[in-house]
């Protein structure tokens, strides 16, 4: 597989900062080390270099600005991801969202408008594999 397809999961270095399951944090994210929500998280963030994931159960409610973003679970608010925006098969996304490459697994859910900024090409489609092992 040519590494510049690949998933933004797959390409996670460094340690990322992690907000837990039973966290609720408010206010405004910004750095260049991946960031991972499980819990909830009200507020904003801009993440230059890095990537900003919403996992199933995350909630995030406000403005997403980074270099790649990956929802799985709930954003209420705008998304603009500089390179990738990936929304799993649980993402709900109320807001606009915008990013160079988009991909939609089956299931995923945008209330709002989607906006390629990068050469024109369509959405990609997928169905996601990765965790349905685990939902069995």
């Amino acid at each position: 597989m040519n590494a510049k397809n690949r998933r933004i999961r797959d390409k996670y270095t460094g340690t990322p900062t992690i907000v837990g399951t039973d966290v609720q944090f408010n206010g405004t994210l910004s750095g260049n080390a991946p960031v991972i929500v499980l819990g909830q998280f009200e507020g904003e963030c801009h993440i230059e270099e890095r990537s900003l994931t919403v996992e199933v159960g995350g909630v995030w409610k406000g403005q997403i600005e980074a270099a790649s973003v990956v929802i799985n679970g709930t954003v209420e608010g705008d998304v603009q991801a500089h390179e990738k925006l990936e929304l799993g098969h649980q993402a709900k996304v109320t807001g606009n969202v915008s990013a160079a490459f988009v991909a939609i697994a089956e299931g995923a859910v945008v209330e709002g408008d989607i906006k390629m900024t990068g050469q024109p090409r369509e959405p990609l489609h997928f169905v996601e594999k990765r965790g349905a092992a685990l939902e069995e």
